[in-house]
């Protein structure tokens, strides 16, 4: 009877184990990127060009990475949102800004439903 009890327990906890390195491996990623202008990102500029994005979501919050070759260039803070549906191209949404600069405002990866959005 207390073999049994003990097989349980320790069957539940090797499932639960199993389940959050599944949710912890989906929490990361990346893609790629091309700015087809300059634009801002947290006061810092980004150069038009072709960026490899990583993050690590952190719920609520994500750490995102801009990578040039090997080179981090740009790290920012975004949110990490569902949409309804995977996107057809990796999009880049922008703001105009008054001077004539643009702020990025998403981030949508191709064949992904979730996107970044900063702040």
């Amino acid at each position: 009877m207390k073999v049994a009890n003990f097989t349980r327990v320790l069957l539940t906890v090797l499932a639960l184990t199993l389940a959050l390195s599944a949710t912890a491996t989906a929490a990361a990623g990346s893609g790629t990127v091309s700015l087809s202008s300059a634009a801002q990102l947290n006061g810092k500029s980004l150069a038009a060009g072709e960026y490899k994005v990583k993050w690590e979501n952190h719920s609520p919050e994500t750490d995102v990475s801009f990578l040039q070759g090997k080179t981090s260039v740009l790290t920012a803070r975004a949110k990490m949102v569902d949409g309804t549906q995977a996107a057809l191209w990796a999009t880049v949404v922008t703001r105009d800004n008054p001077d004539g600069s643009k702020t990025v405002r998403e981030i949508h990866f191709r064949g992904k439903k979730s996107f970044l959005v900063f702040e």
